[in-house]
């Protein structure tokens, strides 16, 4: 809100101490905050501890530049907020529409106050260069100048960190400042003052149910389950914070956007309570409903806090809900990624170490965290879209995280926290997280050259280090499971584990299965590339057997749609085969994956694209089967009491040194299988079958 300007000589003394009357008489005798200018009464406090809220009544000034007493005659009269949890922007995200507090309205009053030419000069002698000393904006009213020296103890609710590269916008700092010290690119801009939000939006806002957050008890449950089946394997969130704030009077604080998103991912594992006390009817529709609140939050720009937005939208990555895929889990990865890289969280700031005091408010730990989930969810949808990554670790500085770093998030949190909303055994699931980043890197490795448009296909040698690197991630993850007697969420996450290290192994070996042999790759070789991921394939089956029998699937990962679908095709392979030994073997264990990914459809909408397409392809196999028997049998000349002559040859071999003759279409399928069993994406292994898209939609 502007301030009144009637007086511009008026010292930052005499302004000093007067406070909008904007808190609710609950809110002002406790001496918090009160989001009653935003929301209207009631207010989130008084909402969440079910008290009546009434607005203090103004005392007439007879200041002429008083400021108002009360909210604004729009927002009294709107319709009021069910939201029981934060509705409003936080005061560090300077989206807010209601007038600075008191400790905010002190910082511009002394702003305000003018230097005189020789302080300005001896200041303007000391301060380092800086390329961004103040935010700057295209269109009026977003501009402000810095009130402080960005190399004093920057708080980081007054700036928003920026990346620029050592050699292009660095290199403006270095010929102004040739000595300076700090080549790391990472700069900090003072953040927008002024109000970003225009009220028509934000009753937009309001009419799209933004505002409306589900009762205490319903957040209380999606938050639980978020911290036991989201944070293990995706931390992007900082428990003690979060949790410390959400039981506090501050609660309201808590991003609005990042709530939200955090509700999507919890989605996915709400049980029947939850569904049944946030009224409504399954998970896909409670997803849906989170998802569009927090897509109407972006669009809004509603967040200032680079680093909240990060943590929000790769929380939107959940959402996933048609084959189009413009605004799903790819789409919303690659805008963390570039978020991240904007505000260069891909390199390390502590090369930099000029810029140590003022880049220390923020937690590098948790930029770690956020840049390393980036790259893992980046590295899997990579690999089961078939689209090229868009990370490549040789741009990147940022260290791995260690477990070290996630049990210092959770250390100082109290007992009575950990205990209600965080898992046991926090450290081996740490431990799990990390050996699967360093999994990652390996699946990393081998997408980069599997994906590459010239693909040039990698030497034993090579394929030996990579399966160095994940048996050596196979080994880290035995001496975990040894470490005592696992909860059930460890099995769990152990079972993912399992089933991620089998996948990785068949996607390296993929590309040689349907190769012939030659002076490169051996018979040999080729029949141990058969042998490694037919048991990588079984070995999947017997984790899943296990969540089956522990009753597990319902709290499956998003990510192991993709995981299974290398295992996925390997059955399918088998089950195609025209011998009738491996095709009973691969139907049967291509029954047990189609049982788990049934289950899943229920809830992930991948687990619906993979059940549809692998039915479907198992029907259209079986047809050409039996359509290749019935040819066979009647076939002159031919003993059809001899299974050997009347089934075509082995997939696993070379159809051209076949003993009887293949026809025609079952050679082309045959070959188009053999061509495009090298590719990591299932619609390239289907489409080049023959299969008909078209029967989805039947």
């Amino acid at each position: 809100m502007q301030r009144p300007s009637g007086d511009s000589a008026e010292t930052p003394s005499s302004r000093r101490g007067r406070r909008i009357n904007a808190a609710c008489k609950a809110c002002h005798a406790r001496k918090v905050r009160c989001s009653l200018a935003q929301t209207g009464s009631p207010c989130m406090n008084c909402t969440l501890d079910r008290l009546q809220c009434e607005p203090r009544v103004a005392k007439r000034r007879s200041q002429r530049n008083e400021l108002p007493a009360a909210p604004p005659q729009r927002q009294r009269d709107e319709p009021q907020s069910a939201s029981v949890l934060p509705t409003a922007p936080r005061a560090d995200s300077h989206n807010q529409i209601s007038p600075p507090s008191e400790s905010t309205q002190e910082r511009q009053n002394l702003s305000e106050a003018v230097p005189t030419p020789l302080d300005a000069e001896r200041e303007e002698q000391r301060t380092p260069y800086r390329p961004f000393a103040e935010h700057f904006s295209h269109h009026p009213g977003q501009s402000g100048s810095s009130p402080f020296p960005l190399d004093d103890d920057a708080s980081e609710h007054r700036c928003s960190p920026v990346y620029g590269d050592p050699h292009g916008v660095g290199l403006v700092a270095d010929i102004c400042e040739p000595g300076r010290k700090e080549k790391s690119g990472h700069f900090l801009v003072p953040q927008i003052k002024s109000s970003h939000i225009d009220p028509q939006t934000i009753d937009f806002l309001r009419l799209r149910g933004a505002f409306d957050l589900p009762v205490l008890e319903v957040c209380d449950m999606l938050i639980q389950a978020y911290f036991h089946h989201v944070h293990p394997f995706f931390p992007v969130v900082e428990p003690r914070g979060f949790l410390e704030k959400f039981h506090s009077e501050h609660r309201f604080e808590i991003s609005t956007h990042l709530l939200w998103s955090m509700f999507l991912a919890a989605a996915n594992f709400a049980d029947s309570k939850t569904l049944k006390t946030a009224q409504f009817p399954s998970r896909k529709e409670m997803k849906r409903s989170m998802y569009t609140k927090a897509k109407a939050l972006y669009d809004a720009e509603y967040e200032r806090d680079k680093v909240t937005l990060i943590q929000a939208v790769l929380l939107m990555g959940f959402w996933y809900a048609d084959t189009e895929d413009r605004t799903g889990p790819w789409h919303w990865n690659g805008v963390a990624i570039s978020l991240c890289q904007t505000i260069g969280l891909h390199r390390d700031p502590d090369s930099s170490l000029g810029h140590a005091r003022s880049l220390s408010v923020y937690n590098r730990r948790l930029w770690r965290q956020l840049w390393w989930s980036c790259f893992y969810r980046e590295a899997w949808f990579s690999a089961g879209m078939g689209r090229p990554m868009r990370i490549q670790l040789t741009d990147c500085s940022s260290t791995m995280p260690t477990v070290q770093d996630l049990e210092d998030r959770v250390a100082e949190i109290s007992c009575t926290l950990r205990e209600k909303y965080l898992p046991d055994d926090m450290r081996r699931l740490s431990m799990l997280w990390i050996h699967l980043l360093e999994l990652t890197v390996a699946l990393s490795n081998i997408l980069l050259g599997q994906h590459r448009a010239n693909r040039v296909l990698p030497t034993e040698n090579e394929i030996e280090q990579i399966e160095s690197q994940i048996r050596a991630c196979f080994d880290k993850y035995s001496n975990i499971m040894r470490l005592g007697r696992q909860s059930r969420l460890v099995l769990l996450y152990a079972y993912h584990f399992e089933i991620y290290i089998e996948s990785v192994s068949i996607i390296l070996y993929r590309p040689f299965l349907l190769m012939n042999p030659t002076e490169s790759f051996s018979q040999e070789w080729k029949s141990i590339v058969e042998r490694k991921t037919r048991s990588a394939a079984a070995s999947v089956n017997m984790s899943l057997s296990n969540m089956i029998g522990t009753d597990m699937i319902n709290d499956c990962q998003s990510m192991i749609c993709i995981a299974l679908v290398p295992a996925l095709q390997v059955h399918l392979l088998d089950y195609s085969s025209h011998k009738n030994m491996i095709h009973r073997m691969g139907s049967k264990h291509l029954e047990i994956c189609m049982i788990v990914v049934e289950e899943l459809k229920e809830t992930f909408f991948g687990a619906e694209i993979l059940y549809r397409m692998f039915s479907k392809a198992q029907k259209q196999i079986l047809s050409r089967r039996i359509a290749a028997l019935s040819e066979t049998e009647t076939a002159p000349n031919v003993d059809t009491m001899t299974p050997s002559n009347s089934i075509a040859p082995d997939m696993w071999t070379d159809v051209s040194v076949a003993p009887h003759q293949v026809h025609d279409d079952e050679f082309d399928t045959l070959s188009a299988i053999r061509r495009s069993y090298d590719g990591s994406m299932p619609f390239d292994f289907f489409a080049d079958i023959g299969f008909d898209f078209n029967l989805l939609d039947t």
